[in-house]
């Protein structure tokens, strides 16, 4: 069984599935998506995941290129793209089980992120006139909060992970899925449809206001620290091994992402108050010069 994504203008990421546990994890992220497989054929495979049944091998028995081992999921780069073992026989307890969940899927984007071509951001996906805006902030900022509120024509794509993909000097955002549904007690309200992608207009780091919503600038280092704590975010959700070098391409590649992103992207700071209309903010937002071509 698989699933699969379509990138902008890119090709495709699929992941293949073979044996009872991975199959099961397979359902349950699948739970997650509108559409979780592509039609055959279409677009060049990019990187393929391979989820298969496997006790744990011991680190000798690695090839050089490893993710991550754990008691549970290992993980390790091969020529063909990522392979990942799922061990039976450790039964997670629900929070580690979706930590794992989300683990299959991020380490299907990998090879992309070393390439600089992808990253992924914590934060809410606003969307509007086939525009995109890009919500970020720590937890409580109120991604969340805002996606819930926004008014039509405005839709909420999401609200946890946005895939970014960069395509020259523009880039695109695609949902991901909000991996806290799966926690004991909560239902699926929002599954997303991980293959529409949006172009990005601008990125906004949130924090509560008063009573007022508000944009205001922001230095280019704190646009750059903006998006790359976004990225970092997800540090515990990679957990790559740190005695390899798989550890420092992904760091780099995450600076260098947030780097060209903050040239091309306007990135600003939003107040929003709780009872405000944050999205006039978002409308009456002007983009500087220098970033005139790229938003246009």
């Amino acid at each position: 069984m698989i699933l699969s994504i379509q990138l902008f203008d890119f090709g495709r990421v699929v992941w293949e599935f073979d044996g009872d546990v991975p199959i099961s994890r397979r359902n349950e992220i699948a739970s997650l998506l509108t559409d979780p497989v592509l039609p055959p054929g279409g677009a060049d495979v990019l990187s393929r995941v391979r989820v298969r049944e496997s006790r744990i091998p011991t680190v000798d028995q690695m090839e050089p290129s490893l993710i991550r081992k754990g008691r549970g999921l290992t993980a390790f780069s091969s020529p063909s793209g990522v392979k990942i073992l799922i061990n039976p026989e450790f039964q997670p307890d629900s929070p580690r089980r979706v930590l794992q969940l989300t683990r299959i899927v991020l380490y299907g984007f990998l090879p992309l992120v070393l390439s600089g071509q992808v990253a992924i951001i914590h934060g809410a996906l606003l969307c509007k006139s086939d525009e995109g805006v890009l919500l970020t902030g720590c937890s409580g900022a109120g991604k969340s909060t805002c996606a819930r509120r926004v008014p039509e024509p405005w839709e909420a794509l999401c609200d946890d992970m946005v895939l970014v993909t960069r395509n020259g000097n523009r880039y695109y955002g695609q949902a991901l899925p909000t991996w806290s549904q799966l926690f004991p007690g909560r239902s699926i309200s929002h599954p997303v449809n991980w293959n529409r992608f949006t172009r990005l207009h601008s990125i906004f780091q949130l924090e509560h206001a008063g009573r007022a919503d508000s944009v205001s600038p922001l230095t280019r280092f704190e646009q750059v620290g903006t998006i790359l704590a976004g990225l970092h975010d997800f540090s515990n959700s990679w957990e790559v091994e740190r005695p390899n070098g798989v550890r420092q391409q992904l760091l780099t590649a995450l600076v260098d992402f947030s780097v060209t992103m903050a040239r091309y992207v306007p990135v600003a700071k939003l107040k929003h108050a709780l009872d405000g209309r944050f999205w006039q903010a978002l409308e009456e937002f002007h983009a500087p010069d220098q970033y005139v071509d790229h938003v246009s």
